[in-house]
């Protein structure tokens, strides 16, 4: 029997709410780590809500496709490389966001749109939720799900991975950190607009403990240039598609790395700590070292390509940018479909429409939720 006939198999009622109980918790406390303001040129929370909608309604088909072709844990060890985006926000993703689309379509629901009930779709729910727990289980290879479980650690790269990229550093000054971290900063800028401003296309993974207190942060940034995102031909020129980056930092400095992929350090900046870096990239397959002293060249054709973007997000509808956004949550399984070799034979436009009118002027401002309310709301 294969992978997809068995998604979901074990999971009743009472461990798909404990599922939902971990990730009320989790989430609660995720959300006072890492902001989520409303962008002014983009309707972040609109396009996400309608993602998440979508996620629930095509993605129990989608994950049983994939796993049809390739099993959950197989996928989850293909994370143990740079340059897949199956990570650890890709992971998180997978459970959460069929939960707010659950809470969202149980919500219009009461306004006459679709019929999801707080009892519906569990056979669903449990394949999605099965896939997620058997490759996350297999991707951080400790026994725990989430970040949230060991005081913000995410280590999927092991000793010889590791051993690849210190074998890579390079020693930096105050002039080369200075630049170093300018270009890095041009970089991931160029990312925030390019996945239309949110922060995941950069995944953090560490810390990874190294002798004598030193510790080593790994960053991935995903798809720089052209990609499965339709607006993304602004990004041709960009010489890289995948770029890794690795910093050595020195002790006195308490790294923390959550479930999103940002770092949180403290003390708050541990650029003055980064002693070593190196550059590498996998486009074509394996690591391969570049110099540091290309980065800053490489950071201006992104700071160009960023302008160019503004310029085309800027002039497109409401409509469009709604629906553009809702695209790159919405496939955020692709990576996972794309290591199973079924990504073509999925439909990843974006529907819903009965929807549009529902959240079109959703805005989010910030706001704490009651901490009394269930993030999640369980099956009755």
């Amino acid at each position: 029997m294969n992978d997809a006939a068995t998604l979901g198999a074990g999971w009743d009622v009472a461990r798909i709410n404990d599922t939902i109980r971990y990730h009320s918790e989790a989430q609660r406390v995720l959300t006072t780590m890492r902001t989520a303001l409303e962008s002014e040129l983009i309707p972040v929370t609109a396009y996400v809500v309608l993602a998440c909608c979508e996620a629930w309604r095509r993605w129990p088909g989608m994950v049983r496709r994939i796993a049809a072709a390739a099993s959950p844990e197989a996928l989850g060890v293909l994370g143990h490389a740079p340059g897949r985006q199956i990570n650890s926000v890709y992971h998180w993703a997978i459970p959460n966001f069929l939960l707010i689309g659950r809470q969202a379509l149980a919500m219009f629901s009461g306004m006459g749109v679709g019929d999801v009930r707080w009892d519906s779709g569990l056979e669903d729910m449990a394949a999605v939720l099965d896939f997620w727990e058997r490759s996350v289980r297999a991707y951080r290879r400790d026994g725990s799900l989430m970040a949230h479980d060991t005081g913000n650690t995410a280590t999927p790269y092991g000793a010889e991975v590791l051993e690849e990229l210190r074998a890579g550093l390079e020693k930096l000054d105050a002039e080369g950190r200075t630049a170093t971290r300018k270009a890095l900063a041009h970089l991931q800028s160029h990312l925030f607009l390019l996945y239309l401003d949110t922060r995941v296309g950069v995944g953090d993974t560490g810390p990874y403990p190294l002798p004598d207190g030193r510790v080593l942060l790994v960053r991935d940034l995903y798809r720089l240039g052209r990609s499965d995102f339709p607006w993304s031909d602004v990004a041709a020129e960009m010489p890289y598609r995948h770029l890794c980056c690795a910093l050595e930092i020195e002790p006195g400095f308490t790294l923390r790395v959550i479930d999103c992929g940002s770092t949180f350090s403290e003390p708050a900046d541990y650029w003055p700590g980064v002693r070593r870096v190196g550059l590498y990239t996998t486009d074509g397959g394996p690591l391969r070292r570049l110099s540091l002293a290309d980065l800053p060249a490489v950071a201006e054709i992104a700071r160009r390509v960023q302008k160019a973007h503004y310029r085309q997000v800027a002039g497109w509808s409401t409509e469009v940018k709604i629906y553009n956004g809702a695209y790159v949550y919405f496939s955020f399984l692709r990576p996972f479909a794309e290591a199973a070799g079924v990504a073509d034979e999925l439909d990843w436009s974006v529907g819903s429409h009965d929807l549009y009118p529902f959240i079109k002027d959703l805005r989010g401002d910030g706001s704490a939720r009651d901490p009394a309310v269930p993030f999640y709301e369980p099956v009755p």
